[in-house]
């Protein structure tokens, strides 16, 4: 498979990445993989007190525009990548370059919105969390 097709399958896999993350942030409670999923924290299944979950809510609302901004950004970005390869084009270094930039922007932004978080659970959730992020990992993995 010549550099090129892999660089362009390489994109639609991070741009579906990408889409699933948004989609989990923007709508909680139903993300991607099910009821009660932000960022691949199983919130629904934690026992979270009506104060976290306001809380929570003020965390996400907080971050949503700036969240929205950076998919837009990488959107774009992945949009003008996929043109190039498309066109043919040899000269990709400063399109993924740009693309990758905008995919580390989001995921900080995520990483950042997770901390915060999770610095609202109790030692019960977080240790609840870490055993279903494993289960799930174990599940994912044994497809």
């Amino acid at each position: 498979m010549n550099i090129y097709k892999y660089l362009y399958f390489i994109v639609i896999a991070l741009s579906l990445t990408a889409n699933t993350a948004f989609s989990q942030l923007m709508g909680m409670g139903r993300g991607a993989h099910g009821p009660g999923m932000l960022h691949g924290l199983p919130l629904g299944q934690l026992n979270l007190s009506s104060e976290q979950e306001t809380q929570i809510q003020a965390i996400i609302d907080s971050y949503k525009d700036k969240l929205k901004a950076a998919f837009e950004a990488q959107r774009s970005a992945r949009e003008a990548l996929t043109e190039l390869v498309e066109s043919g084009r040899t000269d990709l270094t400063s399109a993924t370059d740009t693309f990758g930039d905008k995919a580390a922007q989001k995921v900080i932004l995520k990483a950042q919105v997770t901390k915060e978080i999770k610095s609202l659970l109790t030692d019960e959730q977080l240790t609840e969390l870490e055993t279903v992020k494993q289960r799930h990992l174990k599940h994912f993995l044994s497809e």
